[in-house]
């Protein structure tokens, strides 16, 4: 499944897309935010967003004792056999032994490094949720539960009762907050290589669209300038316009041209990567990802937010076909963003962690799973406190104590507010502001999970 559709405001917000100047949106914006305190070092946040709904059950699964025969006996035809699993061996001690599939090989090394962290049963939340509590119905829950778009919504979100129109971001949010790090460096603090999200919505700063092949220009405008083409727009957009859209369009468009032109040479000037990616798109995603992080020196940059997605993890049928592909593609593709991190010397200041609608059933649906709940997710990077799992881990048991009902569905015991301001806190986000990011945090007994260094 793909974002929502974009409301009108939403357009108005994002109207040229590839644009990287806040101009536009500072101009419709009432709201000042207060940036933290300076900072003087290189941080970046990477989202990867599983589009349909991992299986976290199928990614992050007991491998024997009693839990195992639970996962087997509700799996059935789609069980994954004991033998097949990679041990991870966390270092707190869990209820069952726990190891990754077969296809997660590259996955498990970076567990074992410490460079890879697993968060269990984590979802969305609006107040900590019990199985009596949900039975009886007597707590608020998130809107449209096991329903795509509105569950993509609460993850990049958090925000429960917002109408659509005015929904901003945590990532938008945390970038609001620090846009004033990265001075007046005309790159966006957001930037996406998977389209338009709601996550990197803010206020103030834009996002700006680019594909894994680089910068999305005007057709027949050249960025480095010079052309008939190029001398015409940019006088018909410096001109002065007394209404204020046409002001703001014509600030957004000249923002968006110093944009290209500002990141295309300084890609084309960089040397390229020695590290090998799968020829994948989601590969080639993180592959813009890592040149661009080791560019941001030359741009004058400080705090940076990435949006990059891999779609097709909403598996009703063919789960022991397809699971397996989009897991291989995604341990390749994290370790080999890795090792490219760690070959521009910025692994300790990057953190990459994976979202996604929901988790799916423990019980299997003939060859498939259906639409959950709390899932397992994985952060990454040098600031990591790998090789362990955070959170708690669900009871393996249909109808069991974490279960909402009989198929399976875990009740997140960990809100993505808790995951979502651990890493603001690591990105620089001040204790004072975190309200400010996650607005609901102050109904949850921890901010800070403990998966992040200083």
């Amino acid at each position: 499944m793909s974002p929502t559709i974009l409301t009108r405001r939403r357009f108005l917000k994002q109207v040229g897309g590839f644009a990287g100047s806040s101009a536009f949106a500072t101009a419709l914006s009432m709201h000042k935010w207060a940036a933290a305190a300076p900072l003087d070092d290189y941080k970046a946040l990477v989202c990867v967003f599983l589009y349909g709904g991992n299986d976290g059950m199928g990614t992050v699964l007991p491998r024997s004792g009693t839990a195992y025969a639970s996962y087997a006996a509700a799996r059935g035809p789609i069980t994954l056999p004991a033998a097949s699993l990679l041990p991870i061996n966390p270092t707190t001690a869990q209820s069952a032994e726990l190891g990754f599939p077969a296809a997660m090989a590259e996955m498990q090394t970076l567990f074992q490094q410490q460079r890879l962290a697993v968060l269990s049963n984590v979802g969305p939340l609006v107040v900590p949720t019990t199985r009596a509590q949900f039975l009886a119905d007597s707590v608020a829950l998130p809107p449209n539960l096991f329903a795509h778009d509105e569950q993509q919504e609460q993850w990049q979100s958090l925000q429960s009762s917002t109408p659509n129109s005015q929904l901003t971001g945590w990532g938008g949010r945390s970038a609001d907050l620090l846009r004033s790090l990265n001075g007046s460096s005309q790159v966006s603090l957001s930037i996406s290589i998977a389209g338009a999200n709601i996550l990197q919505i803010g206020k103030n700063v834009v996002q700006y669209q680019m594909s894994p092949g680089g910068t999305i220009g005007l057709d027949g405008y050249q960025a480095a300038g010079g052309d008939q083409i190029a001398t015409a727009l940019r006088a018909i957009f410096s001109q002065t316009r007394g209404n204020m859209l046409d002001a703001a369009w014509n600030k957004k468009m000249m923002g968006a041209i110093d944009t290209e032109q500002a990141l295309a040479g300084a890609l084309a000037a960089a040397p390229a990567l020695a590290t090998v990616f799968p020829d994948t798109y989601f590969a080639q995603q993180l592959k813009m990802v890592a040149r661009l992080i080791g560019i941001s020196n030359q741009l004058g940059i400080k705090r940076q937010v990435f949006f990059t997605s891999l779609g097709g993890f909403d598996t009703h049928g063919d789960q022991n076909v397809d699971h397996p592909v989009l897991l291989r593609n995604l341990s390749k593709s994290l370790d080999a963003f890795y090792k490219a991190t760690v070959e521009v010397g910025a692994a300790p200041k990057v953190t990459t962690f994976t979202s996604s609608d929901f988790g799916r059933t423990l019980a299997n649906n003939e060859q498939g799973t259906d639409h959950a709940w709390g899932s397992n997710h994985f952060i990454m990077g040098g600031a990591v406190k790998g090789g362990d799992c955070y959170g708690a881990y669900p009871t393996v048991q249909l109808g069991g104590p974490d279960d909402s009902g009989d198929q399976g569905r875990w009740i997140p015991t960990t809100a993505v507010d808790q995951y979502a301001a651990t890493l603001a806190k690591w990105f620089g986000v001040s204790a004072t502001d975190i309200p400010l990011v996650v607005p609901n945090i102050g109904r949850f007994a921890s901010r800070d999970l403990g998966f992040m260094l200083p």
